[in-house]
């Protein structure tokens, strides 16, 4: 089993898909975004705006959040916890180790804030974050299967989060809980 996980980790890194899995993935990202934007901007937790950030202060946040936490949650709660061969497993196995999946992701979420970030514990514990981040989970999860390949679900959470960051209110709401504020 553990010779399976690092085979499995061995190979999701090395593949690369071909443009017809891309453009699955990428009706796959249409629909989250279709689904968080209608979410986040009802839900007021999404506000259009541009983060005032130097080019400098953009390069370094596109490669944090392409490390964290685009490529390790996707490490570990997609290539690490699933099957890259679903055929291995049977479709309630792989819907039950999905949902597992699934959960331990949304839960990493306050977890992360408990542990690293007090100051974001509101967000991320705040129901209309938790939603959206479940559905990445399911979006993630669905491209990682779809592609068996890491890039692909790391693509798609980076760009998530970059662009909630710097173009829907993302980096107010952290900032706030920087300094202490809801």
């Amino acid at each position: 089993m553990l010779q399976e996980r690092f085979t499995d980790l061995r190979t999701a890194i090395l593949t690369f898909p071909p443009t017809r899995t891309w453009l699955h993935c990428l009706l796959v990202y249409a629909v989250f975004s279709a689904f968080a934007l209608s979410m986040g901007l009802g839900s007021g937790l999404l506000r259009p705006s541009v983060a005032e950030l130097s080019p400098k202060t953009f390069v370094l946040l596109a490669i944090t959040t392409l490390l964290s936490p685009a490529l390790m949650e996707e490490l570990i709660f997609r290539v690490l916890l699933l099957p890259r061969d679903t055929t291995r497993v049977t479709k309630p196995r792989l819907a039950l180790i999905s949902s597992m999946s699934l959960v331990a992701f949304v839960a990493a979420h306050p977890l992360s804030a408990w542990l690293f970030r007090p100051a974001a514990w509101a967000l991320f514990t705040s129901p209309e974050f938790l939603v959206i981040a479940a559905f990445l989970g399911v979006a993630s999860t669905a491209v990682y299967l779809i592609s068996k390949s890491l890039w692909p679900p790391v693509l798609f959470h980076w760009t998530a989060v970059l662009i909630w960051i710097t173009l829907l209110g993302g980096q107010a709401l952290l900032k706030g809980f920087h300094q202490g504020q809801p």
